[in-house]
């Protein structure tokens, strides 16, 4: 349970509700799953109208990043998870790597990435976005 209560969709104006829906439809199309609980962190954001808005530009922004592969995007996000142990962000970026390509052992061996056999260029150059 959060520490801050979360807004749910009954009180929340339009907008909210409109942020919930969009959450909902893109964690599920990343992550193949759906679960209320997934967007807690959002419900959490709406406290704060300022700060919802400003988390949903951010995200819109990352999501349309072309210039890397979706496997580095995943890495990326997955190990700035791990460096924050953001448990939330940490679950998620795993199921979306996993989605995108990347191995468990690769999950598994992130930590030590620098020294890994499992990350060269050839691994991170196949994706599902072109590269420039």
């Amino acid at each position: 349970m959060a520490r801050v209560n979360p807004v749910s969709q009954a009180p929340a104006g339009w907008s909210v509700r409109i942020t919930y829906w969009f959450t909902r439809r893109a964690i599920t199309a990343l992550t193949g799953r759906r679960t209320e609980a997934m967007i807690e962190p959002v419900q959490v954001y709406a406290r704060i109208p300022a700060l919802l808005r400003g988390y949903a530009k951010l995200e819109q922004a990352t999501a349309g990043l072309t210039a890397l592969p979706d496997r580095v995007k995943a890495l990326a996000e997955l190990r700035a998870a791990t460096l924050t142990t953001c448990e939330y962000c940490i679950d998620l970026g795993s199921q979306v790597a996993r989605r995108w390509g990347l191995t468990d052992a690769q999950l598994l061996a992130l930590p030590a990435y620098r020294s890994s056999d499992l990350f060269t260029d050839a691994t991170n150059s196949s994706s599902t976005t072109p590269q420039r």
